[in-house]
């Protein structure tokens, strides 16, 4: 029983170890790039409101936060996957923003035949 209960506490540490699922070292090259405002094919406001936003992989997206503005290129090869696009916006989003990216359907296998 004591052996049972240890293992359950020694889970429980690595669980919460493992609860950060954005490490502050992560490889934003994966996503895509910076982009000329000129290169969107969509622009995003981002208001108090804006909980979430949803892509596509291969989305040029200038997002406007207040009277400024950054443009992203989802042009990367992590999709699907969920994002914190706070992490490339030069510091004009002060909060966690989550886009989620699924894989442009256009560059997946035809699995039809």
């Amino acid at each position: 029983m004591k052996r049972t209960l240890f293992l359950l506490a020694l889970l429980s540490v690595l669980l919460a170890g493992c609860a950060n699922t954005q490490p502050s070292n992560i490889r934003t090259d994966l996503w895509g790039s910076p982009a000329p405002a000129a290169a969107a094919t969509k622009t995003i406001v981002v208001t108090p409101e804006t909980k979430f936003v949803n892509l596509v992989g291969g989305d040029v997206v200038r997002f406007v936060v207040g009277d400024k503005s950054f443009t992203w290129s989802f042009d990367g090869i992590y999709f699907p996957a969920a994002i914190d696009i706070s992490k490339v916006s030069n510091g004009l989003l002060q909060r966690p923003l989550m886009a989620y990216v699924v894989a442009n359907p256009m560059y997946q296998p035809d699995n039809s035949r």
